[in-house]
């Protein structure tokens, strides 16, 4: 993905287009087969750019790399916000399982105490533990 080549469809996050495919994303996620609609552009304005790059990865390649900027607590649960917000559970079991993985080694990181906040203003309610 994310060439022009057969591209359908184009995500925009803060400036940046992601060219995509109709096929992979809608067949895949009721979010984005109601919101293309018709439209051949989707902005996700409000989306943090590199969690809608992980979640595009993640619906071609069933995975996601860590973008180091806010470590990996953070970005995890910024993924898991995203996937919340379109309503897809595979992502959202995937970047919880990495943010558990990510637990072992990072609980004492100065981003913890942040991370654990973000988690309750994100995660619902019975989703929290």
């Amino acid at each position: 993905y994310n060439s022009q080549e057969y591209a359908d469809l184009t995500i925009t996050c803060q400036g940046r287009a992601f060219h995509t495919h109709k096929l992979v994303l809608c067949s895949q996620s009721d979010f984005f087969a109601k919101a293309e609609g018709e439209l051949y552009s989707i902005d996700m304005k409000d989306g943090d750019l590199d969690a809608v790059a992980s979640l595009l990865d993640f619906f071609y390649l069933r995975d996601y790399k860590i973008s180091p900027p806010d470590g990996p607590l953070l970005f995890h649960i910024k993924v898991y916000a995203l996937a919340e917000k379109i309503l897809w559970d595979p992502l959202k079991i995937l970047a919880e399982n990495k943010f558990e993985a990510s637990l072992a080694s990072k609980w004492d990181s100065i981003t913890f105490p942040l991370a654990i906040r973000f988690v309750y203003d994100v995660a619902p309610p019975g989703q929290r533990g």
